[in-house]
């Protein structure tokens, strides 16, 4: 497996992407902030907090954030044979809303920040295992959206509570975070 590129971009003056033929690598994408719009092959996707999509490689792909629109999003360019074999399993989602992006975020900004290091100083093992514990934190999700048939917004509310088990907490917190 070999990750080419992991980042996080923030936009607020608008930003359109068009690949016609895709990325020669496998792309994945969380929105952590803000709104955005999505195609991947012929689908359009309404992407909002949570949001995540999967686009294979060599797949139609547009991405537009409307002009003073606010949108934040990590992103990765992965190849791979065990990435295939992950997206295959849970039957090639394009697109997926999770309730909860905490724990995959931070475990994204550690894997951005060991991929910023240069390559001789990384350790490729530490990158491994945080790009699979990330796609299995998502793969966790997504299975306990599809198993449990309950409103979303009763979801997100549980693994805000969840998340927040040790902290001070209050209903207007649990509602105001998952509006």
């Amino acid at each position: 497996m070999h990750i080419d590129h992991c980042s996080y971009s923030s936009h607020t003056d608008g930003y359109h992407d068009l690949r016609r033929d895709g990325f020669d690598h496998f792309l994945i994408r969380v929105q952590t902030e803000g709104k955005g719009e999505t195609t991947i092959r012929k689908n359009t996707y309404q992407l909002e907090q949570g949001s995540i999509i999967f686009v294979p490689p060599n797949t139609h792909y547009e991405l537009t954030i409307e002009p003073n629109q606010l949108s934040g999003d990590y992103h990765l360019l992965v190849t791979g044979d065990w990435l295939q074999r992950w997206w295959e399993k849970l039957d090639r989602p394009d697109f997926a809303a999770l309730s909860s992006t905490d724990t995959i975020v931070t475990l994204w900004r550690l894997l951005s920040t060991e991929n910023l290091r240069p390559s001789h100083e990384q350790n490729h093992d530490l990158n491994t295992h945080l790009f699979k514990s990330i796609m299995l934190m998502i793969e966790q999700e997504i299975k306990a959206r599809h198993s449990i048939q309950r409103p979303f917004i009763v979801t997100r509310m549980m693994r805000y509570i969840e998340e927040h088990a040790l902290e001070p907490l209050t209903l207007e917190d649990v509602a105001s975070q998952s509006i």
